[in-house]
């Protein structure tokens, strides 16, 4: 036996497409919802990430303002380290004649009196002066000996180049070359 049914039938299909339409009017509102939070998301995702490249784009440029100014200190860096690299050169490559002076005053014995002094060469130097006799400029010849068998002596030897009498002044004058030793006379040289 065949069922009866109350509900015309097309009632009943009436009823079901609006059970349908509902249903998609339920999804078709629920996906505009989360398309909507998405695209709500996705635009203050949007709004955050340009802010951030924002700051960074103005951190980017206050760090190379601030290397721009340290490149010009750099440069003058560069150019005071070479100059005090010069001055180093220089100062490291200067006599110091105060040594030379120093040591020719400890080994005059009395009575020698030095007129003259200058610089021949680095590692020569020419003296001359007046003593009241030869045994005293034996002597200073002597002392200037013993002095460069010292160690830390600027001396290496002395060579007398001209002895005279002075019969005037009663005086013996004489003239000796005084040999250094290397890189004597130096900031670094022998002490």
């Amino acid at each position: 036996m065949e069922d009866i049914n109350l509900i015309p039938g097309e009632l009943r299909s009436k009823r079901v497409n609006e059970e349908r339409a509902k249903s998609l009017l339920i999804v078709s509102v629920t996906l505009l919802t989360i398309s909507f939070i998405f695209s709500g998301g996705v635009y203050i995702y949007k709004m955050l990430l340009s802010k951030n490249i924002a700051e960074i784009s103005y951190q980017v440029k206050s760090e190379e303002e601030k290397i721009k100014s340290l490149i010009e200190v750099e440069n003058k860096m560069m150019v005071l380290g070479n100059k005090v690299s010069y001055i180093y050169s220089i100062l490291s490559s200067r006599s110091h004649y105060s040594t030379l002076l120093n040591s020719v005053g400890a080994v005059l014995p009395e009575g020698v009196y030095l007129t003259e002094l200058s610089s021949e060469t680095e590692t020569k130097v020419a003296i001359g002066g007046i003593t009241p006799s030869y045994n005293v400029l034996a002597e200073l010849i002597k002392n200037i000996t013993e002095q460069a068998q010292v160690t830390g002596s600027v001396f290496d030897y002395p060579e007398l180049t001209s002895v005279s009498l002075k019969e005037d002044i009663n005086r013996i004058e004489f003239s000796m070359n005084l040999f250094l030793k290397k890189d004597a006379l130096k900031e670094n040289g022998v002490k």
